[in-house]
């Protein structure tokens, strides 16, 4: 690399070490409007003095113009310089153990990467739920059918036995002995007793 290079990488290296110097270039770069230096001050906890100075940086490395329109200066991105701070890392890292050449994505490729990865997640997630659902409403179905089929089946409701109702006075004279002794006191009725065959020759 020719001496600007280097000097100009280093630009880029130093103004990217710091957390809050890439907070403030990642805020430009995703925003769809130019941001003024106050609107930028508004998402960080620093004075609009120290929001300054990290942008004079981030310009000094050409990441960030700073241009004046009146009494407002505004702030755009140029991701352009990452580039080439990425390519000098990546003759360092970009061959694999194998040989394999591993390609380099832009900070724009990247951000459509991780959003298909995000998207596909999602998708998974939604296909998995939808299995699982299919998977509970297959299952409850089964063992309705098998509830239906088998009486014994663990789990199933006993039905009650039907509660034969108490007969009238009028059934209990026609009928009485079908009605118990008890229900005969209620209604009045002396039911006679039953007598075999041996009693009845004992009588005799």
């Amino acid at each position: 690399m020719k001496p600007k290079e280097i000097k100009r990488l280093t630009a880029v290296l130093k103004a990217i070490s710091d957390p809050t110097r890439r907070s403030i270039f990642d805020l430009v770069l995703k925003s769809e409007k130019k941001e003024s230096i106050s609107t930028v001050s508004k998402d960080f906890k620093i004075t609009r003095q120290g929001i300054t100075k990290h942008l004079k940086m981030l310009a000094n490395a050409g990441l960030i113009e700073l241009k004046r329109i009146g009494r407002v200066t505004y702030c755009t991105a140029d991701e352009e310089p990452l580039l080439m701070a990425q390519n000098w890392i990546s003759q360092y890292l970009s061959t694999s153990k194998d040989g394999i050449r591993i390609p380099v994505l832009s900070a724009k490729e990247m951000s459509k990467v991780e959003e298909l990865v995000s998207n596909t997640e999602k998708m998974l997630a939604n296909i998995e739920a939808k299995e699982a659902a299919e998977k509970k409403k297959a299952a409850a179905k089964a063992q309705l059918i098998q509830m239906s089929i088998d009486p014994d089946y663990p789990g199933k409701p006993v039905e009650a036995e039907p509660v034969k109702p108490e007969p009238t006075v009028k059934q209990a004279k026609a009928n009485p002995i079908e009605v118990t002794d008890n229900q005969l006191d209620i209604y009045g009725i002396r039911k006679e007793p039953k007598v075999n065959e041996d009693q009845q020759l004992e009588m005799f």
